[in-house]
């Protein structure tokens, strides 16, 4: 990256930069939404819109009858009924609408109801899709959906992963070995474990395309082998053998005999076994740049294990709108960003290259409220510059806006 020049300082200097770089001196929040946002944090509210997808649970195919009621949960408190519906995951709530008029009504008065609603049954469908099983009960996936943080690292979480359902980030989703999906055959190798243990969790079906030699217009397609989560296969692996200890000393005393995948070398497959054993995630300041670990064993399938999904406030019913900074995005495009301008973002100039690209490319993922958004773009380099361009453009097309 080259360094920063006399002009990039006197840009960030300047009273023009001062000026379009404060919001509050914005007189149009709609021209200023269109140059410094990115409505791409909402593309997973279009889950809603994927084909046959229910658009809610069938609530109303309950019998209407006057004197039907839920047994003997009709006696309970009303609290201790919605504590019962929490345990209930979405298809058993589903059925449970189904039964009678008194039910339905209680099913629409759960606090969690209508998030769930719009949100859960676009995840259910996903779950069904990869061949998950749908254990996830409504207190689970509410908690989840009102937790704004990361489970891994504790930043902020803008994905689910779907064998857990739990909040993650995307640097974790694309760096953190143990959300990576692995063939079952490989996760038997590298965890040490049987086909009758392994086939226990929950497997992902995928299909891929080959294409036969010397015909690239011919693709075939087969079924490939089930895939696992890393984490999943790992915390099995815990349960089988007790501790971290005792697997690595299984690992280290394999039998040359071993029944290994055939696309995998034994020095590789021992190597990425001790890789996801010993995952350590930093959480500096800045949640991008954790530190991925180098790993041998690529994921199968990129980012088939996690979704993005919004974090609904508490006591919402909706998911506020968030917005993506587009000067972020202007400085990951960028080809050698200075280090002026670096510096002015709040990010290191010294640090190794391949780590200011890791960074630039995890902030244009970030997602932030308005008002946050509003806070951010003060010390965004990319942002300043795009808010100076638009005041230097119209200042050029229709001169010096007159201030009192």
């Amino acid at each position: 990256m080259d360094q920063g020049n006399g002009y990039e300082k006197a840009l960030i200097s300047s009273k023009e930069w001062a000026w379009a770089t404060n919001p509050s001196n914005w007189y149009d929040q709609e021209v200023l939404r269109r140059i410094v946002a990115s409505d791409g944090a909402d593309d997973a509210l279009a889950l809603m819109d994927l084909p046959n997808l229910p658009k809610r649970l069938h609530v109303s195919h309950a019998p209407d009858t006057l004197i039907s009621a839920p047994g003997t949960l009709s006696a309970l408190p009303l609290e201790i009924v919605f504590k019962i519906i929490d345990h209930l995951n979405i298809k058993s709530a589903e059925l449970f609408s189904q039964t009678c008029r008194m039910s339905r009504y209680l099913l629409q008065q759960h606090p969690s109801y209508k998030a769930l609603v719009q949100f859960a049954m676009p995840l259910r469908y996903l779950y069904e899709k990869c061949g998950l099983a749908d254990y996830n009960s409504f207190y689970d996936l509410g908690k989840e959906l009102q937790y704004p943080k990361c489970r891994c690292c504790g930043h902020e979480g803008t994905k689910l992963y779907l064998p857990f359902g739990e909040r993650i980030c995307g640097n974790c989703s694309a760096y953190n070995p143990a959300f990576w999906c692995i063939s079952i055959r490989d996760a038997m190798s590298i965890f040490c474990m049987s086909d009758r243990q392994i086939r226990k969790l929950p497997t992902i079906k995928a299909k891929e395309l080959l294409w036969n030699r010397g015909n690239l217009l011919s693709p075939v397609q087969i079924d490939r082998d089930g895939l696992v989560s890393a984490k999943a296969a790992f915390l099995a692996a815990m349960d089988i053998w007790g501790n971290r200890e005792t697997m690595c000393r299984y690992a280290s005393a394999y039998d040359n005999d071993f029944d290994y995948n055939e696309t995998f070398d034994r020095d590789m497959l021992v190597a990425a076994y001790w890789v996801l054993r010993n995952i350590q995630i930093k959480t500096p300041d800045d949640p991008t740049q954790l530190d991925g670990p180098s790993i041998f064993l690529p994921p199968q399938v990129s980012d088939i294990t996690s979704i993005p999904f919004p974090w609904i406030p508490r006591g919402n019913t909706e998911a506020e709108r968030r917005y993506m900074c587009r000067g972020c995005e202007w400085l990951s495009d960028k080809n050698g960003v200075s280090h002026t301008l670096l510096e002015y973002s709040g990010i290191n100039p010294k640090l190794p290259h391949d780590r200011v690209k890791r960074i630039l490319a995890g902030r244009r993922e970030m997602i932030y409220t308005w008002k946050d958004l509003m806070i951010h773009v003060r010390g965004c380099a990319g942002a300043g510059i795009l808010m100076r361009r638009y005041f230097v453009e119209r200042d050029y097309e229709w001169g010096p806006p007159k201030r009192s």
